[in-house]
């Protein structure tokens, strides 16, 4: 198995200073978001037609994202390739095309400690390695992703302002999916640790 995070091929580029924003640390109450995740069968064709249509090339950087057993949610502690790390947890709940989350994180500073102290605590269910291209635009993020052993998907994320609904949310979503001339028949409801799981399940 190759480590996609090791290797000059793997460097962030043309990243901003941080990889998220601070606009949930510390607050109180969950962020909201709507998304909706596709398999795609062309990954340069989508990428030209991101770049083409929102004006901005975005930036790209990989993501391990290590995973705990937890039972009333999904507990995860991201590792980016560029030394930086967040424990995320979010509560997810699947529509008929999208995903309604809620979620919270927090940066980390001792990645090593607090990863033996959750796997010690819950126990690690799986590990997931993307390499991600993303373009920001208003209140919606494009993710353009190559996940280890699963393949190539578009995940169509929009944070939820709060005097915005779920079906605000799936609303903008559509029209971006309808824009980007992504396939219906090809959306997937299951989060990528999920179709791991599955995955590994039918070996």
């Amino acid at each position: 198995m190759v480590d996609m995070l090791c290797g000059e091929s793997l460097a962030v580029e043309n990243s901003p200073s941080k990889l998220w924003t601070d606009g949930n640390l510390g607050e109180e109450g969950e962020e909201r978001a709507i998304n909706i995740k596709t398999r795609i069968g062309n990954y340069d064709v989508v990428k030209d037609t991101i770049a083409g249509l929102i004006g901005d090339e975005g930036f790209s950087y990989i993501q391990e994202d290590t995973f705990f057993t937890c039972p009333n949610g999904r507990l995860k502690l991201r590792e980016y390739n560029t030394g930086e790390s967040l424990l995320m947890f979010d509560v997810a709940a699947d529509n008929q095309h999208s995903t309604d989350s809620k979620y919270r994180y927090s940066e980390v500073k001792d990645l090593t400690a607090t990863k033996n102290i959750l796997k010690l605590a819950y126990g690690i269910k799986g590990v997931v390695k993307t390499e991600r291209l993303i373009v920001e635009f208003g209140q919606t993020k494009i993710h353009l992703d190559r996940v280890e052993n699963l393949g190539d998907f578009v995940e169509i994320w929009v944070d939820l302002t709060h005097d915005q609904t779920v079906e605000d949310g799936q609303e903008v979503a559509r029209d971006v999916m309808e824009q980007l001339e992504l396939d219906k028949k090809e959306i997937v409801r299951s989060s990528y640790i999920d179709l791991l799981t599955e995955f590994d399940d039918c070996l």
